[in-house]
């Protein structure tokens, strides 16, 4: 059995991956760190367990993080959309 740490689990590029984990028969839990605000996004599955907080933040919250995943998959990111002439 395996527990994965996922980042950006209801983003673009993150939903996907976070569905196929979810489907693996050896797949025992996936930790899901996820903003607040995007918390409901996320949905319900008994293998999801969503750890709120955010990958830009300079605050040290490594107690909420769960301890030794198997495997980490990165899919967060910041995009900034401005307008240009």
């Amino acid at each position: 059995m395996s527990t994965y740490f996922v980042t950006g689990a209801t983003g673009f590029t993150g939903r996907r991956p976070l569905g196929r984990l979810l489907r693996r028969p050896a797949c025992e839990r996936v930790f899901a760190l996820v903003r607040p605000r995007s918390a409901d996004e996320l949905g319900r599955h008994d293998e999801l367990t969503p750890v709120l907080g955010d990958v830009t933040s300079t605050e040290d919250d490594r107690d909420r993080h769960p301890p030794s995943p198997h495997r980490t998959t990165e899919h967060a990111a910041v995009n900034t959309l401005r307008a240009t002439r």
